[in-house]
């Protein structure tokens, strides 16, 4: 992974919510948060990995999935 690594929760198992500068605990206000992590480009592709240790979670296999559909339905990639 690169080296800025963004933040992210996963709401519902389907909803993500990018983010950097705070704990990933923080964003409990959001929602139900079912999953955590960072994300990074790599080789073109988003990856997800690491863990969130102020919420005790870790990235759910289809994470990176999700995460790209939604930036490409934004616009963001």
């Amino acid at each position: 992974m690169q080296n800025l690594l963004v933040k992210y929760v996963m709401i519902d198992y389907v909803i993500p919510i990018l983010f950097f500068g705070v704990d990933h605990k923080a964003m409990r206000a959001a929602g139900n948060i079912t999953s955590a992590g960072f994300i990074a480009e790599e080789s073109g592709k988003l990856k997800t990995g690491g863990e969130s240790f102020s919420l005790g979670m870790k990235p759910a296999v289809e994470d990176a999935d999700i995460i790209e559909w939604f930036m490409v339905k934004g616009g963001l990639r």
